[in-house]
């Protein structure tokens, strides 16, 4: 196979490129499993504008994107704050403080508790049952 070239297509300007033998070697030594998706031109403005820039991959939007906070009065004893989402009208917003309260005040299910899961309810239908092995048969749910 000595000699023999691959013909590639660059995924940028999609150029056929030749990749060689010796050149398939060099990245199997870097530990690249694939072969290169972009001519040789294509990979040098590629490294050359990583350089200029400092980016490697990482999308423009995720790198620059801050988190907004809108100021709001306090549902519960009428402070000012600044909250990291923007407040739907018909729900109160509390300051840090008052949230805490709100959320301490409130009592915490039981994992076992029904009433802490009003939408799940217990079937009064027939609920099937296993007598013997490969035999099913049905009987009336107990209260």
């Amino acid at each position: 196979m000595a000699g023999r070239d691959t013909m590639l297509t660059c995924r940028d300007c999609g150029a056929r490129f030749a990749l060689s033998d010796a050149e398939r070697q060099s990245f199997a030594q870097q530990g690249r499993s694939h072969p290169p998706s972009r001519c040789s031109a294509c990979r040098e403005a590629r490294h050359k504008r990583q350089a200029e820039t400092g980016t490697r991959g990482v999308a423009p939007g995720f790198r620059e994107r801050r988190q907004t906070y809108t100021t709001i009065v306090c549902g519960a004893c009428g402070a000012s704050a600044a909250v990291p989402f923007l407040p739907r009208p018909d729900r109160p917003v509390y300051c840090p403080l008052c949230f805490q309260r709100q959320r301490l005040s409130k009592p915490r299910p039981r994992a076992n508790d029904p009433s802490a899961r009003p939408n799940l309810r217990v079937s009064q239908h027939s609920a099937p049952r296993v007598e013997s092995p490969g035999k099913l048969t049905h009987r009336r749910a107990e209260n």
